[in-house]
């Protein structure tokens, strides 16, 4: 199991390594990265305080599940939601737009 453990980190490891190497080397790459890390961050903070509302719930299992981790969840499912919603759209606006051009 340790050897699994040992490989799972090398290969994590390695990724992280060659990824943050080119992106150093290469300054647009690490623009665009930064815009869309900032793009992803600005709408989970849209979801998280505009969309999502906590409710305090009651479990199965007899648990409460809390405001903030009600409200947690809705956001989670907003931001699906949202990014869905732009894939969608994307691939229909580049779709639409290959037809026009042929």
């Amino acid at each position: 199991m340790y050897v699994a453990y040992f490989i799972l980190a090398a290969a994590v490891v390695s990724v992280v390594f060659f990824t943050l190497s080119n992106l150093i080397s290469n300054a647009a790459s690490l623009k665009n990265t930064l815009i869309a890390i900032g793009a992803f961050t600005l709408l989970a903070l849209i979801c998280y305080f505009i969309f999502a509302s906590g409710v305090e719930t009651m479990l199965k299992d007899g648990t409460m599940l809390s405001v903030a981790q009600s409200k947690l969840v809705g956001a989670g499912l907003y931001l699906f939601y949202s990014l869905a919603f732009v894939a969608g759209g994307t691939m229909l606006f580049f779709g639409f737009k290959k037809s026009l051009n042929k």
